[in-house]
């Protein structure tokens, strides 16, 4: 019977999968972490300066067809980035993807500056990842209720942190994040504490 069973398993294993499977767009209650929508402006106020940042691009994965030579696996995600702001020379990059049953996110600070007097890419960001589960649960960050952030409450926020101790050259060292507003604040080891102040008003739908 093994016998039989093997060389079957080894075709199935070398075909792939042998159907058609309609696969789902990015859900819409794991995008709305990042929530970012194209020309949107976003600004936030530090102790002793701001920072705005205009949503440059915003797109996630729709409706698709995975075929007869894949591995019958849905697949999708999202993503959402910044222009490079001018005050401080930071650009914010979001993305997440959906893979079984868990979705991975990672929020990036990517940090520009000037080499003889050329503005240049230096290849130095502080990165956040973390996992959310279907089931709600969470790896690599923790949720917080009773966040206060200009004057607002929120609850239910992630809040993502990098050892300071074991990555010295970080500069964004902790940010959190809440549902269908994304990130509220984050902490910049030099500057202080940034919170966000102010955005652009959202269009009624999203198509």
């Amino acid at each position: 019977m093994i016998k039989k069973i093997l060389p079957a398993a080894l075709v199935i294993l070398f075909i792939g999968c042998t159907k058609e499977t309609h696969c789902p767009p990015f859900p819409a209650d794991m995008e709305a972490w990042i929530s970012y929508y194209q020309g949107e402006e976003v600004k936030f106020t530090g102790p002793h300066s701001s920072q705005s940042f205009t949503i440059v691009e915003s797109n996630s994965s729709k409706y698709y067809t995975v075929g007869r030579t894949e591995a019958c696996e849905c697949e999708s995600s999202a993503r959402s980035k910044t222009n490079i702001d001018s005050t401080n020379n930071i650009q914010l990059i979001c993305y997440a993807n959906k893979l079984n049953r868990r979705t991975d996110f990672e929020y990036k600070f990517q940090h520009y500056g000037y080499y003889n007097g050329v503005f240049y890419y230096p290849e130095k960001y502080d990165s956040f990842r973390f996992c959310i589960k279907d089931n709600g649960g969470i790896e690599s960050a923790t949720y917080a209720d009773g966040v206060k952030v200009g004057g607002k409450t929120y609850d239910h926020v992630i809040v993502a942190e990098l050892d300071t101790a074991t990555m010295p050259g970080t500069i964004v060292h902790k940010i959190y994040i809440a549902q269908n507003e994304g990130i509220i604040k984050y902490c910049h080891r030099r500057l202080g504490d940034f919170e966000l102040t102010d955005r652009t008003e959202r269009p009624a739908t999203i198509n």
